[in-house]
C-alpha cells in the first residue's frame, strides 16, 4: 500500500529527528523523550517516508544525520531559537534584544563580561549567565543544539561541524599570589622551597571535566628537586580561594591581570609575587564556541569584536 504524502504533517516527528542528532542513538533518544526505542524508531520511518530520503546512517560512534537531515535541524534550531527569544521577551517586555545566554566560570563572568559592560560606552545588549557546573563536551554541545545557550566561553575547544570555536585570549604570565598579611608577604623574592612548602589554594572552575585545575599551569624545569604542591583548598568560587588566601599562609597561582583585576577593582587585600626560579607557566587559551545557525550570530560576532577590542586596549596600556 502507497503511503499518502498528502496526510497532514506531523510536526512532532522534525522533534524526534532533532532528537536522535543531538543524542547520536535510538536508545538515548528515547530515553530523553520518555518514550520506547522501537516508537522513535518507528517516528523516524515516517519522516523518511514523507521526504522520500534516508536521514541517519550508521558509524561506529553511533548514528550519523544525513546532510537532508542537517538541513532539517538547522531551519528547526533557527525556529525554535525564534519562538523561545519571542516568548522571553514578551515576558521581559523587550521583544527587541533578548539575551545571550552564557555559560562560563564566575572568573571569565567577572573578568571579561562585566569589564567589557564597564569599558564599553555604547550598550553591547544583554548577558544572561547559567551556572558553571560540571559539564563534558558533549553535555555543552547538546546544550548550543537545543539552543539552550547561545555562547560557551572557557579553555575548551567544541569538536563538532556544526559550532564555530574561537580563541579570544591567550594567557601565560602567571604569578604568585598571598594575603596581605601572610607570611610571605614580605618576602622580596620567592623560591621553590617556598612555592612546596606552603599550602596552596587552588580554583577549580569545573566548567569542563578536562580541565579542573585552572590556575595551576605549572611546569616544573631545572628544579634542585621537584616537590609536591601541598593543595590545602579547593573551590569552584573565585571569591571563596581569594578569602582563603586573605585569610590564611595559602597561596595561588593566578594570570597577573587577573590578580591585578582583583587588587585593582574588587580591592582585595592580596599581594603579588614572582614565579620562583625553575618554575614555568603553560600557556592556556580562552575559546568562545557557538551555534554557526544561531539566529543571534551578528549579536555573537559583535561581543566577540568588543572582546578583542578589550583585550588589545588593555595589552596596551599595560605596555605602555
Amino acid at each position: 500500500m502507497a503511503y499518502d504524502k498528502s496526510i497532514e504533517f506531523d510536526y512532532n516527528l522534525i522533534k524526534v529527528m532533532n532528537e536522535v542528532i543531538i543524542s547520536g542513538s535510538l536508545s538515548r533518544a528515547a530515553t530523553n523523550l520518555n518514550i520506547s526505542v522501537s516508537a522513535v524508531s518507528l517516528l523516524i520511518g515516517k519522516l523518511k517516508l514523507h521526504l522520500g530520503d534516508d536521514l541517519f546512517y550508521r558509524t561506529t560512534q553511533g548514528l550519523k544525520p544525513t546532510p537532508m537531515a542537517l538541513e532539517i535541524h538547522d531551519s528547526f534550531v533557527k525556529a525554535m531559537t525564534i519562538i523561545e527569544d519571542v516568548m522571553h521577551s514578551n515576558k521581559a517586555g523587550n521583544r527587541n534584544d533578548s539575551p545571550l545566554r552564557i555559560i562560563c566560570s564566575d572568573v571569565t563572568e567577572e573578568y571579561y563580561f562585566n569589564e567589557l559592560v564597564q569599558l564599553n560606552k555604547e550598550p553591547v545588549g544583554q548577558f544572561e549567565f547559567a551556572n558553571h557546573v560540571m559539564f563534558s563536551d558533549e553535555d555543552l554541545t547538546q546544550y548550543l543544539l537545543q539552543s539552550k545557550i547561545d555562547i560557551v566561553v572557557g579553555q575548551t575547544c567544541l569538536d563538532d561541524e556544526r559550532v564555530v570555536a574561537l580563541k579570544i585570549d591567550s594567557e601565560d604570565d602567571f604569578v604568585i599570589v598571598c594575603g596581605e598579611n601572610s607570611l610571605l608577604a614580605n618576602q622580596k623574592e620567592l623560591t621553590l622551597t617556598h612555592y612546596y612548602s606552603f599550602p596552596h589554594a587552588v580554583y577549580n572552575c569545573r566548567l569542563t571535566q578536562k580541565n579542573k585545575e585552572t590556575f595551576s599551569q605549572v611546569l616544573s624545569e631545572d628544579a634542585p628537586f621537584p616537590g609536591l604542591v601541598k593543595k590545602l583548598y579547593s573551590s569552584s568560587s573565585i571569591d571563596c580561594v581569594i578569602n582563603a588566601i586573605e585569610n590564611s599562609d595559602m597561596l595561588a597561582m593566578f594570570p597577573r591581570k587577573i590578580a591585578e583585576h582583583f587588587i585593582k577593582k574588587r580591592g582585595r587585600r592580596i599581594v603579588i609575587a614572582e614565579l620562583p626560579s625553575g618554575l614555568n607557566a603553560r600557556k592556556t587559551d580562552l575559546y568562545i564556541n557557538y551555534l554557526s545557525s544561531n539566529v543571534k550570530k551578528n549579536k555573537i560576532k559583535h561581543i566577540i569584536s568588543c572582546l578583542e577590542k578589550m583585550n588589545c586596549n588593555k595589552k596596551f596600556y599595560s605596555e605602555s
